[in-house]
C-alpha cells in the first residue's frame, strides 16, 4: 500500500467506475482492479461494491477512503511545506463556479506569483458541489462557494462534516446581463416574467437561478459572455462584471427584480490547511473582485 494507491482508490471513488477513474489515470482497467485488489487484501476489507448506479464504497469502504483523503492532503501538505523551503516547485489549485470574480482574482493571483518562478497554478471551473469534494480530499488548496444569507449557517454544518471550514469573502446581488441589442436592453430593471420569452445562457449546471424555458450551459463565464450577441434573445443572471468585459462582449448590466437578496461567496478549505502565500494573496485578490452595475470596481473592506 502506498500513496499512489490511495490516490488510485479516491479516483474510484470520484467517477464511480473502474473503466473512468482508470482512463482519468491513464492507466489500464486490469491494473485499477488489481491495485483495488491489493489495498482491499492488505486492509482485509472490501472497499467498493457494485450497483446498478456505479461503484460505491462500502461502509468499512467510506471509513478506508476517509482516512486516504487525510493522508494524501497531509501528504502534498509536507511536501509543499519543504518545497517552498527548499525552493522547489510549489503547486496552487483553486475551484470554483466559473465567474468573473473567480478568473479576475486567479489572474491577478499568477500575476503576482509569476515573479517567483516555482510555482504551477492550476483553475478547475466546476459547480460548487465539486470543488467542495475537491477541496474536502486536499485535490485543491481552496475553493469558492456561494450562499444566500439564510443559508449560510445550514451550509457550515455541512462543511464541517467533510471537515473543511470557510470564511465570507464578499457580496454581490445577482444582475441580468444582455447584448446591446437585445429587446430588454433599455429597461432599467429587470424581473423574471420579462425574461420568460427569452434564453438563458449560464455556467450553472443545475439551474439554480430558477425554471427557465430555455437554457444554454457553457462551463466558463467567458464563453457565456463571447456567445451571448450570437444567441438571439440570450441573456444572463450572474454578478456585476467589469467595465471592460462589458465593453469587449458589447454588453449591458440590469438589475434583477427577483427577491433573492444578497449572496455570498465563501472561501472553503479543509480544517487542517495552513494558509501559504498564494492561498493568503488569491483570498485577498478575490475580496477585491465586486463590480457596481457601470462595471466599476468596488473593494470591499
Amino acid at each position: 500500500m502506498n500513496i499512489t494507491h490511495l490516490k488510485y482508490a479516491l479516483e474510484v471513488e470520484k467517477t464511480g467506475s473502474i473503466t473512468k477513474a482508470a482512463e482519468n489515470l491513464f492507466m489500464g482497467q486490469p491494473n485499477l482492479s488489481r491495485v483495488i485488489k491489493e489495498l482491499e487484501d492488505a486492509t482485509g476489507i472490501k472497499i467498493f461494491s457494485r450497483t446498478s448506479k456505479g461503484i460505491i464504497p462500502t461502509e468499512n469502504g467510506r471509513i478506508f477512503l476517509d482516512r486516504a483523503a487525510e493522508i494524501v492532503r497531509q501528504t502534498q501538505e509536507l511536501e509543499h511545506l519543504f518545497k517552498s523551503e527548499s525552493g522547489g516547485r510549489q503547486t496552487f489549485r483553486a475551484a470554483g463556479q466559473s465567474s468573473s470574480s473567480l478568473l479576475n482574482a486567479y489572474n491577478r493571483t499568477v500575476s503576482i506569483l509569476a515573479e517567483e518562478s516555482n510555482y504551477d497554478c492550476h483553475l478547475v471551473e466546476c459547480q460548487s458541489s465539486e470543488a467542495l469534494e475537491l477541496v474536502a480530499r486536499g485535490e485543491c488548496t481552496i475553493g469558492v462557494m456561494r450562499a444566500g444569507s439564510a443559508d449560510i449557517e445550514t451550509l457550515q454544518s455541512a462543511l464541517w462534516e467533510k471537515n473543511v471550514r470557510c470564511r465570507p469573502v464578499g457580496s454581490f446581488r445577482y444582475v441580468v446581463i444582455l447584448p446591446k441589442d437585445h429587446p430588454l436592453a433599455a429597461e432599467s430593471e429587470i424581473t423574471p416574467a420579462m425574461l420568460e420569452p427569452y434564453t438563458l445562457v449560464t455556467s450553472s449546471e443545475k439551474r439554480e437561478l430558477g425554471s427557465v424555458s430555455r437554457m444554454i450551459y457553457y462551463q466558463s463565464v467567458v464563453a457565456c459572455y463571447a456567445s451571448l450577441a450570437d444567441i438571439s434573445g440570450g441573456y444572463m443572471i450572474s454578478r456585476p462584471m467589469p467595465k471592460s468585459s462589458m465593453e469587449r462582449y458589447g454588453l449591458v448590466v440590469k438589475p434583477y427584480n427577483n427577491g433573492w437578496g444578497e449572496m455570498t461567496d465563501l472561501l472553503i478549505y479543509h480544517a487542517d490547511h495552513k494558509f501559504y502565500d498564494a492561498d493568503a494573496i488569491f483570498a485577498e485578490e478575490f475580496r477585491k473582485s465586486y463590480w457596481d452595475l457601470n462595471g466599476d470596481n468596488i473593494v470591499k473592506e
